[in-house]
């Protein structure tokens, strides 16, 4: 099953909805070394944002189809735009 239909849907769309996760934002202030839980808390961040972005680019896709069927069916017969 895809990251964008079942039961992972929602799970995701949470997650790209999810306003009080805070943000990396004060990476400047990281340290050059990390341990291994560090980098794999950033290795599943990184792969959280994929999903995130995966989630969003799929509804922002359905929802431009959907838009365009719309405006495709209000058309005079013989119009092209």
């Amino acid at each position: 099953m895809s990251a964008t239909t079942g039961p992972d849907k929602g799970r995701l769309m949470g997650l790209v909805l999810d306003r009080n996760r805070p943000a990396l934002a004060d990476a400047a202030t990281l340290h050059d070394s990390f341990s291994q839980e560090q980098l794999q808390a950033i290795d599943d961040e990184i792969a959280t944002f994929a999903a995130r972005i995966d989630v969003a680019e799929h509804a922002l896709i359905t929802r431009l189809r959907v838009f365009d069927d719309y405006e495709a069916r209000q058309r005079p017969s013989g119009m092209v735009g």
